[in-house]
């Protein structure tokens, strides 16, 4: 008997849409974006914050990381170099040499 009563009242209240316009919704939201901007513009620059220090780590530790490259890098350069002279300085001599006793048979 309820059900049958409760079409009737639902006749008799306005629909919400009669009720709320557009520029009540538009405030509303505009209400809310203005309570949260705020709070949201706090939890952004913690964030971006975060972030940037997260970042510095990582190239910090990239920096590093390339930095030892380039000196074992240096150093195997420095060798491979002290290599080839001496290399070459026993190329001349013989060389030397090599005319040398060209000329004396």
């Amino acid at each position: 008997e309820t059900n049958k009563k409760l079409p009737h009242v639902m006749s008799m209240l306005p629909r919400a849409k009669d009720v709320i316009t557009e520029d009540d919704v538009s405030a509303w939201v505009l209400a809310a974006v203005r309570a949260a901007t705020p709070h949201m513009f706090s939890e952004t620059r913690d964030l971006m914050l975060f972030a940037m220090r997260e970042h510095q780590k990582v190239l910090a530790e990239q920096t590093l990381a390339m930095m030892h490259t380039m000196e074992a890098q240096s150093v195997a350069m420095q060798r491979t170099i002290a290599k080839q002279g001496r290399q070459v300085s026993r190329l001349i001599a013989f060389g030397g040499l090599t005319g040398i006793f060209s000329q004396l048979w």
